[in-house]
């Protein structure tokens, strides 16, 4: 957005044409493009570095659909932690919600905004139940 909004306001200059309400566009464009920036490199830099943090302990995990193509989303919440994880998909297990304990291992961005991946273990045997790879 930010270099579209640059590239608007150099067709701008070359025609030599200023309208009040295609500057405001592009002035807007520019903001909003900075602003998605600013909120997304440091993620995208952990990213690209593969600086990543692996949380494991106790979790319980929820799904909910939403959407108006009922995506399902999964909510590792992870108890001693006091984390929540979102995920896309549904993990196949036997049971969800606070009642079923598991053990979970997930890698998330440095920031723990973005889940890499994860593997859901038994909490009493350590049988490893789901993975997402």
């Amino acid at each position: 957005m930010a270099a579209g909004s640059i590239f608007l306001l150099i067709i701008m200059v070359k025609d030599r044409v200023f309208p009040f309400l295609s500057i405001l566009k592009t002035l807007g464009l520019f903001v909003v493009g900075i602003g998605l920036l600013v909120f997304t490199v440091p993620d995208l830099k952990s990213i690209v570095a593969k600086d990543y943090d692996k949380l494991e302990g106790k979790c319980t995990i929820d799904t909910a659909k939403s959407g108006r193509h009922h995506t399902t989303k999964t909510y590792f919440d992870m108890v001693y932690l006091d984390e929540e994880i979102r995920s896309k998909g549904k993990p196949e297990l036997p049971a969800y919600g606070e009642a079923n304990p598991y053990y979970c291992e997930i890698t998330v961005s440095h920031n723990h905004q973005f889940e890499m991946d994860y593997k859901v273990y038994d909490w009493k045997t350590r049988e490893l139940l789901e993975t997402s790879d």
